[in-house]
């Protein structure tokens, strides 16, 4: 297996009106129950699915986008514990995984349609 290839966690934003903001989840969330689409876990009125498919960066993208959304980002903690959860679940260990990040360059967060291609092993990024 090739170095380059990792698994993926994809991202969807929710649907419905934003209201208020969640300190603890790093963004807005709304008082709307709309639930995920099948397949997908929701926490912090955003909806997850993890891809056990390996694939490049560009790929796995890709695929996020085929699926309405994006790499997922790791805006805090609680996300990041989250997010751990879902891959040890689905895999039974801590894989590294393909995520959203951060501009090194120009040191700031790029919008959830412009991320940058940063690997973490999540087991050791808090």
């Amino acid at each position: 297996m090739a170095s380059g290839l990792h698994f993926i966690v994809l991202l969807c934003l929710t649907s419905g009106l934003w209201i208020g903001a969640d300190a603890e989840c790093g963004h807005q969330t709304d008082d709307c129950d709309d639930a995920c689409p099948s397949g997908w876990t929701e926490f912090c009125s955003r909806c997850y699915k993890f891809q056990a498919a390996e694939k490049d960066w560009a790929d796995a993208e890709k695929t996020c986008t085929f699926l309405g959304g994006n790499l997922a980002s790791i805006p805090n903690e609680k996300v990041y514990k989250f997010l751990r959860e879902l891959v040890f679940e689905a895999v039974n260990s801590h894989k590294r995984t393909w995520v959203g990040g951060y501009d090194a360059v120009k040191v700031s967060v790029l919008s959830i349609n412009r991320i940058c291609c940063n690997l973490i092993e999540i087991s050791t990024f808090f």
